[in-house]
């Protein structure tokens, strides 16, 4: 499963934690208007997910509140 990852606020981007989560960015296509990349994360399955939250609960040392949406995939994290 392919999930986009978005943060509450546009501008927070936490390069150690997306390269543990093994993040990478997807070009939109758009030369226009932004975003012109989005993040990325493939999860094989339910217990990869579940690992997943751990890991970003771990590294902004707090528990995060991570919502997870599948219409359309989607991981947002507020911190």
């Amino acid at each position: 499963m392919k999930f986009q990852i978005c943060f509450n606020e546009p501008t927070y981007y936490n390069d150690k934690l997306l390269i543990k989560l093994g993040a990478y960015y997807i070009p939109t296509g758009s030369d226009k208007y932004p975003p012109f990349e989005v993040l990325e994360i493939e999860v094989e399955d339910f217990d990869k997910l579940k690992d997943m939250l751990d890991i970003i609960d771990g590294e902004l040392m707090t528990y995060s509140s991570a919502e997870i949406s599948f219409d359309p995939p989607t991981i947002f994290i507020s911190k």
